[in-house]
């Protein structure tokens, strides 16, 4: 190329701007130089060393560079990768034809190189903040943000020019190259063997996850010739986990340029694979010769120093010319010098090769964190739909990897949208139909192989697993043999074969399970047949409607063969009910007997329940009896969500009611009137709770269920306990028990012994409450009841803490808060936050105690569940007393009085005002020691005394009336002494709005003026606006879902009894006007 074609060259491909000229020194000088030197010369192996160069001088700078540290290593990281390239081409064309030039369709990458390592150099040079000058430090603090933009875009820049080489290199590899290296090769002699330079395709540039995996198979080459398979479903990563390993150090190190790589994936027999390889390493096989083709590769290879070669997705020829290739592959592992990888979909490995030891385990899915980390970098952001992205595929890295690029010009939101309703059609990007570019074209290649492709019975067997979001439950296999010896005779043969192609794996669970991308794509494209479904449906019909013997075998029973299976379950009763057509019944009795065996594990399905009730009010046949056990398991079900839901479950249960009245099942209209009874006391409706419990009480011995009559008075006891009256929750808990002892109902004796253990905690009989305790926790774990395990060692844990056995109360306490997450309790969960907040108050561990309160406060007011909210409140004020911030202590108990007052929860209310009370005094102590010994406060203008201590009065004391519990009585004359004798004085003026933080918002407090409530809400100067609620109501009160709304007018007058508020005169005439 002459001078002026050079300039023109240099001109166009790299022109650095006047102050970067002006400022480079050092190191940026030089890279600038070799830079510029590299665009004006032809592309040929002299300028692939001054472009490697050029690298090595921007690595050094980067890698120094102190601002955007991060960034730069990801730039530096993929600069390393495309040098790595460009040193392996040099080498290779050196050997090949000194001073040659390579194809044009090289020349655009390296021209993009070129402009963007001259724009990471510009970059680098605006990100010197290490320099002295003023200038230059000013300009770095004052551009940062621009400069922040700059490296990310040079890092992607970088990544770019990196695709855009291996992309031209794969293309060129088998056309261009060997035209190029081997000029002369058709001028060869028959039987003629020759060398070519041959380049090895890259290691991937977006690689995480799979260290464990790379470790594993450098380690086998420790001792060569090694032996290795790489074993995998499609797009899980194989020939990247292959390529990382061809590039090792370790292995660069030991084979040098003799590290070859073919793709198996165009060809079908060995034959092939011979032909190809011949291809690959330039030899010229004389067709009228008399050595065969093999025998020319053999030849070769025997005659090189030790080489490695992977065959890449081998099961290609594998599963067309079994024999034929696992000879070759025989052949292969007989050269002393040879040392053989290959990547295969499946998990069996090729006969005939002593495979390397210990075999590789073959490849899993992604860790959630790499597959994030992978998503990150293509795409250069993360959030939470990224996280339900990678997660819905599996974390398989082929869609991840896909899914990351669409993500590049769409939303992950607006992604996560389209997989909700394209599933596996989204997992394609642009470019030809391959399997690199679609997850489905990559499954219908496994689908169509020659193993599968006429082996019907996997196939169906395939499309039965999908059907189920777990999998099949491989300890029941023998029973699905048998349910399915009709349709699938070999139903074992083809479990065997659906491994063996990587379709299917077991569990760690003990399911046979497929991958979420190839579950949804037969779900789409081969769905499963008619006569499956319904031998799925049978099985797991008789599943759930087994005979009920006693409560602990029915425990054991759901625990063992309904609990590991929920999904399943729930999945086929719902698509049994959608597909039933005009004869539901079967379907609804089975979801029926499902959501009973389920409330022995604590487990509710709202959303089936919901959907079998639609379905049986359009069936003709369904009875009055089934339609009162669906709205029963309605009301159960939105009962244990939470008291949010608690409106809707009343009204679930008074339609159960009315069916159960109408055909006079005493046990039923008892359960209901039981569970309306208890959500009533929730809701605050007082004026029905005894009456509906002690109606109850008498539908249940009308029954003669006396364990239901022991539910009602444990239910009672708890309502007892609100108001204080714990003689009373004494008496009843124990006529409770005695009931559960001869009915040998031991969930019922355990739960009484442990509520009775509570309220001897509030009777401070302490050695009482240890006693009881350990029984309900023997009983307990002898039943197997894991909810009342929970509530028993929260008690426990808060007893430990008492006695000061912190370490034994934190095993306890987390083990309980386990086991409601397990179960679903977030009400048991808000109470075991509470009891590890304390835990965390007494340790003195500010932060963790404070963090631990704030999620209880935020689950709480999530589910509405107000008394958890409320201890949550009077447990942070105690951590905020004792860490110093009595102000905040003051308001949080003001808002805790404010909302156990609220529900009328008098025992908390109490506590919460005489933890206030206390804390003015200690307000006042503090204040009258600093005035060492001067005058109290002096009297108002009109003569009276401060009206601080009347108003404070009016603020702390309550209207106890009707109140029995003792304390409250001492309290309120402690607290009058006080006020009387001038002891007692607020630290505050109470007659002003008293203003305070928590967390970071202003909030205002101000005593209740002449007519007025207690206000507590957002600092708005203290005064409140009638346009809103009240703050503490408005934050707790939090309506239930629409859907689960209940039709009132499905509430229909019952036969016999007066409507519109009048009452019947039989006493059962009562239950009518409690329920409506």
């Amino acid at each position: 190329m002459d001078t002026s074609s050079s300039d023109a060259a240099s001109q166009s491909r790299f022109q650095p701007s006047k102050n970067l000229r002006k400022d480079a020194k050092g190191a940026m000088k030089t890279a600038i130089d070799v830079l510029s030197i590299a665009a004006s010369m032809t592309q040929g192996v002299p300028y692939l060393g001054i472009v490697s160069g050029a690298l090595t001088e921007f690595v050094k700078m980067a890698d120094e560079v102190d601002a955007f540290k991060s960034d730069w290593k990801a730039v530096t990281a993929v600069a390393r990768q495309i040098q790595s390239i460009i040193d392996e081409m040099r080498d290779k064309y050196k050997q090949a034809e000194e001073g040659g030039t390579f194809p044009q369709e090289l020349a655009k990458p390296f021209e993009e190189l070129e402009r963007c390592i001259g724009h990471a150099l510009e970059t680098l040079n605006n990100c010197k903040i290490g320099s002295k000058r003023l200038r230059d430090r000013a300009r770095a603090i004052l551009n940062r943000g621009d400069l922040s933009s700059d490296v990310k875009q040079c890092r992607a820049d970088m990544q770019a020019a990196l695709d855009l080489f291996n992309t031209k290199l794969n293309i060129i590899n088998a056309i261009a190259l060997d035209g190029f290296i081997n000029k002369r090769a058709t001028a060869l002699p028959a039987n003629a063997v020759t060398a070519a330079a041959i380049v090895l395709p890259p290691a991937p540039g977006i690689f995480y996850g799979r260290e464990q995996e790379v470790d594993h198979i450098v380690n086998l080459f420790s001792k060569t010739p090694a032996r290795v398979t790489i074993l995998g479903s499609g797009g899980i990563g194989k020939t990247s986990i292959a390529l990382t390993v061809l590039h090792h150090p370790k292995l660069v190190e030991a084979f040098a340029e003799r590290r070859y790589f073919l793709s198996c994936e165009a060809v079908s027999t060995a034959d092939g694979i011979v032909q190809e390889l011949l291809n690959m390493f330039g030899l010229v096989h004389d067709p009228k010769g008399n050595a065969i083709p093999l025998n020319v590769l053999l030849s070769y290879l025997k005659t090189v120093s030790t080489v490695i070669l992977c065959l890449d997705n081998i099961e290609t020829p594998w599963d067309a010319d079994i024999e034929a290739v696992e000879m070759l592959l025989s052949m292969f592992a007989n050269l002393p010098n040879l040392s053989l990888i290959v990547t295969s979909r499946g998990t069996d490995r090729p006969m005939g090769v002593a495979w390397t030891r210990p075999l590789l385990p073959p490849i899993v899915p992604l860790a959630v964190e790499a597959a994030l980390q992978t998503w990150e970098m293509i795409c250069d952001s993360r959030d939470e739909y990224a996280e339900r992205l990678v997660k819905a595929v599996d974390c398989v890295p082929l869609a991840v990897t896909l899914l990351a690029h669409l993500a590049q010009s769409e939303s992950s939101e607006v992604l996560w949208t389209r997989w909700e309703e394209e599933r596996t059609e989204l997992l394609r990007v642009r470019g030809p139909e391959h399997r690199l570019n679609n997850v489905e074209r990559s499954i219908e290649l496994t689908l169509s192989s020659p193993r599968l492709r006429d082996d019907t019975s996997s196939l169906l067997l395939l499309s039965t697993v999908c059907a189920l979001p777990q999998g099949l439950r491989e300890c029941h296999m023998s029973a699905y043999a048998k349910s399915f010896a009709e349709h699938l005779p070999k139903l074992r043969q083809s479990v065997t074969t659906l491994k063996q192609c990587s379709l299917a794996y077991s569990s760690q669970d003990g399911f046979l399970r497929v991958l979420s991308p190839v579950r949804h794509y037969m779900q789409t494209r081969r769905p499963i047949t008619d006569p499956l479904f319904t031998c799925l449906s049978d099985f797991y019909c008789k599943l759930v409607d087994q005979p009920s013997n006693s409560y602990a075998a029915d425990v054991v029973y759901s625990r063992h063969n309904i609990q590991p299976e929920l999904g399943n379950i729930s999945s086929i009763l719902s698509q049994s009910l959608t597909r039933s057509g005009d004869s539901p019944g079967r379907f609804l009795r089975a979801v029926v007997a499902f959501t009973d065996r389920c409330r022995c594990i604590n487990f509710f399905d709202i959303v089936l329940v919901l959907q079998a009730i639609d379905v049986a009010k359009s069936d003709s046949k369904a009875t009055p009896e089934l339609l009162a056990h669906l709205y029963q398991a309605k009301g159960e079900a939105l009962h244990f969500q939470g008291q949010h839901l608690y409106p809707h479950a009343r009204a679930a249960f008074k339609i159960a009611y009315q069916y159960y009245y109408d055909i006079h099942i005493s046990d039923g209209i008892g359960l209901c009137l039981q569970r309306i009874g208890e959500i009533c006391h929730h809701l605050g409706d007082f004026s029905h709770v005894e009456m509906s419990l002690e109606l109850a009480m008498e539908y249940y011995s009308e029954s003669k269920n006396s364990s239901g009559q022991a539910d009602c008075l444990l239910s009672l006891a708890t309502y007892h306990v609100h108001f204080g009256r714990l003689e009373h929750a004494d008496e009843a808990i124990k006529a409770a028990l005695d009931r559960y002892k001869k009915t040998d109902n031991r969930l019922g004796e355990a739960t009484s012994l442990r509520e009775l253990a509570s309220v001897y905690i509030l009777l401070d009989r302490h050695s009482d409450a240890d006693n009881t305790l350990f029984s309900s926790v023997k009983l307990s774990d002898e039943i197997g009841d894991r909810l009342g395990e929970a509530h028993t060692l929260r008690i426990a844990a808060e007893m430990f803490i008492r006695d000061g056995l912190f370490d034994t109360a934190e095993v306890a306490i987390n083990r309980a808060i386990s086991l409601y997450e397990n179960l679903g309790s977030s009400s048991g969960k808000v109470d075991g936050l509470c009891t590890l907040g304390l835990l965390y108050h007494r340790l003195q561990q500010w932060d963790k105690a404070i963090d631990t309160l704030e999620t209880a406060l935020e689950i709480s007011h999530h589910i509405s569940y107000k008394v958890g909210h409320g201890l949550a409140i009077i447990r942070l004020a105690d951590v905020s007393k004792d860490n110093g911030d009595p102000d905040l202590a003051l308001g949080l108990l003001a808002t805790a009085i404010q909302l156990f007052g609220s529900i009328y929860y008098a025992f908390y209310e109490n506590m919460a005002r005489e933890r206030l009370f206390n804390l003015c005094l200690e307000a006042q102590a503090a204040e009258e020691e600093s005035k060492d010994g001067e005058s109290e406060s002096a009297p108002s203008a009109n003569g009276e005394s401060s009206s601080s201590a009347d108003q404070a009065l009016d603020w702390i004391r309550a209207d106890y009336s009707g109140f029995s519990y003792g304390s409250v009585a001492s309290f309120q004359e402690t607290m009058l002494d006080a006020l009387r004798n001038g002891t007692y004085k607020p630290s505050i003026d109470a007659s002003k709005p008293h203003t305070f933080k928590y967390p970071d918002a202003e909030y205002t407090i101000r005593l209740p003026r002449p007519g007025e409530t207690f206000y507590f809400g957002p600092n708005n100067g203290g005064e409140r606006n009638d346009d809103d609620k009240d703050g503490s109501e408005e934050a707790i009160n939090s309506p239930g879902p629409e859907q689960y709304a209940t039709d009132e007018n499905e509430v229909r007058d019952i036969e016999g009894c007066a409507v519109e508020g009048d009452v019947a005169k039989t006493e059962k005439g009562k239950a009518k006007e409690v329920v409506l």
